[in-house]
């Protein structure tokens, strides 16, 4: 089974790119930490092309959550900039492109990556 973080970063592939983050270049780094092992996600954006890798890179931000806090965010269930603000999630580096890559996160349960959808121009099925 996949879990919504997962689903997130491949939903962040299958769109490719975004309308709404074309003046947005960048990339974050997303670490989910279980016990002590860390899962680091990079997520580039170049002028709306967006994708999600493993592969290390250089970062501009990073993104730091536990891998329950980080799927109830990537389901909708928990959002994302009160989770920052209660400190369930840190954040680190270009505040810009952290708000960017924060309102590519689904609004509420059952919208899980409509966002992404919406802004690609395509519809649902």
């Amino acid at each position: 089974m996949t879990s919504p973080g997962r689903e997130f970063f491949d939903e962040i592939n299958r769109l490719g790119h975004d309308r709404l983050l074309e003046k947005a270049t960048g990339t974050v780094r997303i670490d989910l930490t279980r016990d002590s092992v860390v899962e680091s996600w990079f997520i580039t954006i170049n002028a709306g092309d967006i994708s999600a890798s493993r592969e290390n890179t250089s970062v501009d931000a990073v993104l730091r959550a536990d891998h329950a806090s980080f799927d109830q965010i990537a389901s909708g269930e928990m959002n994302a900039t009160a989770a920052i603000a209660r400190g369930q999630v840190t954040v680190r580096g270009d505040s810009r492109l952290l708000i960017q890559l924060v309102r590519l996160f689904p609004a509420r349960p059952g919208t899980a990556h409509r966002r992404l959808v919406a802004a690609a121009g395509r519809r649902q099925p």
